[in-house]
């Protein structure tokens, strides 16, 4: 209800309702018409121009480097252990590189 989201966000039904407007012409948002506890209110929905696929492409090049990542040793490995990342010359030498990349 928007009545009900104006008392949630803090804000008066002034600046809601230009907040409502300027998503209305944009596409964003429709209204309806409702009565809610005996006052004249609107319900907010989505339009369906909001409700689109989004396709989102990730890359894990740059993650699949990490030397972790193939090691063998991943299960037992951890901070204080045999097999402690601070120690370990594969990760160093990894950090190193990135770091010379970056400079």
């Amino acid at each position: 209800m928007q009545s009900e989201l104006w008392r949630i966000l803090g804000i008066d039904s002034r600046d809601g309702g230009k907040l409502v407007a300027r998503l209305m012409r944009r596409g964003l948002l429709l209204r309806e018409a409702t009565t809610y506890k005996g006052r004249k209110t609107y319900i907010l929905r989505y339009s369906d121009n909001t409700r689109a696929p989004i396709n989102i492409s990730v890359s894990l090049n740059p993650v699949i480097e990490v030397p972790c990542f193939t090691c063998r040793h991943i299960s037992r490995c951890g901070i204080g252990g045999y097999y402690d990342p601070i120690r370990c010359p594969l990760l160093t030498r990894y950090l190193l590189l990135m770091n010379a990349r970056r400079a």
